[in-house]
């Protein structure tokens, strides 16, 4: 995490943070150059504090919505780069110490400048660097509160399938 901030507690002692994610998005074409998605995100992230000695796990699913503009290819190639803005809501789960909290969580926004590179007609290779902007707000049993704020930059490497001929099912 770049940065963060979490309400009701004293100044982050966090020794390191370790995050997976996984997301899937289906796109479609709004003008030329302009692509639109829907998609779910899975976020896993540990967090571990020195003083008290603590490992806090934290779970978070999306349902997330974005908007690319693709800018001209590369010469003679099918490369270019793009820049995407987005959006998620969803629920995150914290445990620390044994003590669950619940809430909301909301990616506002999620900012990514990447380079499409065309493998085949079916698939690109994708390498994005991303800033991001998660806040979630969680309660425990108890009804207390609480807000957490963290600032992304992030790297990610991944493909791009895209499907053009889908038979559902023929009809004689």
């Amino acid at each position: 995490a770049y940065s963060e901030s979490v309400n009701n507690t004293a100044k982050s002692n966090s020794n390191s943070r370790r995050a997976y994610q996984g997301e899937v998005h289906y796109n479609f074409n709004v003008m030329k150059k302009v692509d639109m998605s829907i998609g779910a995100r899975i976020d896993y992230e540990v967090a571990s504090l020195v003083s008290p000695s603590i490992i806090i796990p934290t779970n978070r699913a999306f349902l997330t919505g974005e908007l690319s503009y693709h800018f001209p290819n590369f010469q003679k190639t099918k490369n270019h780069i793009y820049t995407t803005i987005g959006l998620g809501v969803g629920y995150s789960k914290t445990t620390i110490d044994q003590t669950v909290s619940t809430g909301l969580a909301l990616i506002n926004p999620a900012l990514r400048l990447g380079l499409l590179t065309k493998m085949s007609t079916n698939y690109s290779l994708i390498i994005e660097g991303i800033i991001e902007s998660i806040s979630m707000h969680e309660s425990f049993a108890d009804n207390t509160e609480q807000n957490t704020n963290i600032n992304n930059f992030k790297f990610a490497i991944g493909l791009k399938f895209e499907i053009t001929n889908i038979c559902i099912a023929k009809q004689k």
